[in-house]
C-alpha cells in the first residue's frame, strides 16, 4: 500500500511538472484536473494489462520539445517506432553496448535539466534553492521516488513555517496622508496616541496564534485603551486560535481595553459566530474600516499620535514621494542608496 501511495505521488509530481512546464514554455493553458484524471484512467486500464504505471514522462517531453513535436503525432509515431524495433529490429539492438544506450538517454535528459534554474534560485530565493538541491542529490543518491519525496515533503514544510510566521506590523498615521501605514517600513509613519493598531498577514490558527497573541500583548501599555487588527489579510480561523482570542479579549477587558477587527471580508464574522467570537460582532467590534472601529472606541480624525509627526522635508510634496517610494522599496533598501 505504502509502495503504490509512493508511486501515485511520484506519478502525480513528474506529471504535472512536464505538463506545466512545457504549457509555460509553448504558452498554452492547461487544466490538471483534467490531466490527472486522464492518467488516473490510463493506470486503471494498465491494472488489468500489467503493464508499467502511466504518467507524463520529463526525458521523451523534453525530447519531444527539443526536436519541435507540438502534437500527439509524436507519441503515435513513437509508438509505431518502437513497436516495429521489438519486431524487426532487437536482433540488432542487443550488440549495442550499454554506453551508447546511456548516451541516448543524458542526451534525452539534458534538454529537461534546468541549470539556469539552479543559477536563478541562488540569487532570488535561497530557500528554494535549498528545496532544489535536495530533491536533486536525492533523486542521485535514493531514486526518483525518494528524491520527488524530499522535493514535496520540504514544499510542504515551507508553506507551514512561512504561514506560521506570516508578515505582520503594526500601523500608524502619516501627517496629510489618508489611511493607515507601516511604522516599520514608513519613516513619518506615527503610532496613534492610547491605541494599538496591528496588521495580521495570514489565516489565524493553531500554529501562528501564539504570534498573533504575543505581539499584542508586548505592545499594550498600561496608557492603551484599544486594540485594532487589522484583518483584511485574515480569510479563516481554527477553533484553537478562537478561543485564545477569547482569552485575550477577557484579559484586556480587565484592563478597560477593547479588541477590535476591522477590514475583513464578511464570512470571517460568520466564523467568528461559530467559533464562539460572535460576542465581538454582536458588539460591534468588528468593523469594515480601521476608521469605522476607531470611532467606535471614540477616536476620530484628526487622531493624537505618541510623538510630534516629523518634520524633516521642505514640502508636502516631498513627503509623498518618499512615503511612494518605501511602500514600494521599503525604508532599509532607502537608506542603502542614499549611503
Amino acid at each position: 500500500m505504502s509502495t503504490s501511495l509512493t508511486i501515485a505521488i511520484v506519478i502525480m509530481a513528474e506529471t504535472l511538472l512536464a505538463s506545466n512546464n512545457l504549457a509555460g514554455r509553448n504558452g498554452y493553458k492547461l487544466d490538471n484536473n483534467h490531466e490527472i484524471l486522464v492518467y488516473g484512467l490510463g493506470n486503471l486500464a494498465a491494472s488489468f494489462t500489467g503493464c508499467c504505471p502511466v504518467n507524463g514522462s520529463v526525458s521523451r517531453s523534453a525530447m519531444g520539445n527539443q526536436y519541435g513535436g507540438s502534437s500527439q503525432i509524436m507519441s503515435v509515431t513513437a509508438a509505431v517506432t518502437m513497436a516495429c524495433i521489438l519486431l524487426f529490429g532487437t536482433s540488432f539492438i542487443q550488440y549495442l553496448p550499454v554506453p551508447v544506450l546511456t548516451a541516448i538517454v543524458i542526451s534525452a535528459l539534458l534538454g529537461a535539466v534546468e541549470f539556469h534554474l539552479a543559477g536563478s534560485l541562488f540569487k532570488r530565493d535561497k530557500h528554494e534553492f535549498f528545496i532544489f538541491c535536495a530533491a536533486f542529490f536525492g533523486v542521485l543518491l535514493f531514486g526518483t521516488v525518494y528524491g520527488v519525496a524530499i522535493g514535496i515533503v520540504l514544499s510542504f514544510v515551507t508553506v507551514i513555517v512561512n504561514t506560521a510566521n506570516p508578515k505582520r506590523s503594526f500601523l500608524g498615521i502619516i501627517e496629510g496622508h489618508e489611511g493607515f501605514h507601516s511604522l516599520e517600513r514608513n519613516t513619518y509613519a506615527v503610532p496613534l496616541k492610547n491605541v494599538v493598531l496591528y496588521r495580521f498577514s495570514g489565516n489565524l490558527y493553531f500554529a501562528n496564534i501564539d504570534v498573533f497573541i504575543n505581539d499584542i500583548e508586548k505592545a499594550v501599555t498600561r496608557n492603551t485603551r484599544c486594540v485594532v487588527v487589522d484583518s483584511g489579510a485574515i480569510c479563516n480561523i481554527d477553533i484553537t486560535a478562537a478561543d485564545r482570542i477569547v482569552s485575550l479579549n477577557n484579559t484586556l477587558k480587565k484592563n478597560d481595553i477593547k479588541l477590535y477587527f476591522a477590514s475583513h471580508i464578511g464570512t470571517l464574522n460568520d466564523r467568528f459566530r461559530k467559533l464562539g467570537l460572535g460576542e465581538l460582532v454582536e458588539e460591534g467590534r468588528c468593523r469594515m474600516t480601521i476608521a469605522g472601529a476607531l470611532s467606535d472606541a471614540g477616536y476620530s480624525a484628526p487622531y493624537d499620535t505618541e510623538e510630534a509627526p516629523v518634520q524633516s522635508v521642505s514640502s508636502p510634496e516631498d513627503r509623498f514621494g518618499i512615503h511612494e517610494y518605501e511602500w514600494a522599496f521599503g525604508t532599509n533598501d532607502k537608506k542603502n542608496k542614499t549611503k
